[in-house]
C-alpha cells in the first residue's frame, strides 16, 4: 500500500510551550489509525499540525501527504488536497443553514431522513454535543476527503 501521510521528526509549539517533540508517524492509504492518550498529551495539536491550523507552529520536521510536502501549506491548500478535520469544538455559523453548507460542500442538494431536523438549523447554533458531532461528521463525509482527521470523535 501507498503512504497517505508521513510525519518525520515533527516538533510543534503552541505559543511559547513545546507540545510535540520528534513525532514520527506513517499512515497507509485505507488504514484507520487511532491516537489515544490522556488530556493534554498533544493529540489535538497533532491534528491541528496536520491540517495547518495557524495556532500551532511547526519548529522542525516535515509533514508529507500523498508524497507531497505540506508542512508550510495553508489550511485552504491542505483542504483542497483532500485533508479534512472534524473539530472537537466546532464553531457556530450563524445565518448558515446546515443543508446549505452541505450543498455547497457536496455541490448537490442534501437529503436525509436521519439528519433532516438538523438540516434546517443554523450550523452548530444551539446544537447539543451529539448534534455537533453529527454535523461535523456529515460535513467531513460530504467533502469526500482523502484523509479525515476526527478530533475527540467520541465527545458529545
Amino acid at each position: 500500500m501507498q503512504k497517505i501521510l508521513l510525519i518525520e521528526d515533527l516538533s510543534v509549539r503552541v505559543g511559547k510551550k513545546k507540545i510535540l517533540e520528534d513525532i514520527n508517524l506513517e499512515i497507509e492509504e485505507g488504514e484507520i489509525f487511532t491516537i489515544i492518550g490522556p488530556n493534554g498529551c498533544g493529540k489535538t495539536t497533532l491534528a491541528y499540525s496536520i491540517m495547518g491550523i495557524p495556532t500551532v507552529r511547526v519548529e522542525k520536521g516535515r509533514i508529507v501527504f500523498q508524497g507531497r510536502e505540506i508542512t508550510r501549506l495553508s489550511v485552504e491548500r491542505r483542504a483542497r488536497l483532500g485533508i479534512a478535520l472534524a473539530f472537537q469544538n466546532p464553531p457556530p455559523l450563524k445565518g448558515i443553514l446546515l443543508k446549505d453548507l452541505l450543498a455547497t460542500i457536496a455541490k448537490k442538494e442534501v437529503e436525509s431522513e436521519l439528519v433532516s431536523d438538523l438540516l434546517e438549523r443554523e450550523v452548530n447554533v444551539g446544537f447539543s454535543g451529539g448534534e455537533k458531532r453529527v454535523s461535523e461528521l456529515i460535513q467531513v463525509i460530504s467533502m469526500k476527503p482523502k484523509l479525515a482527521i476526527l478530533d475527540e470523535i467520541d465527545s458529545g
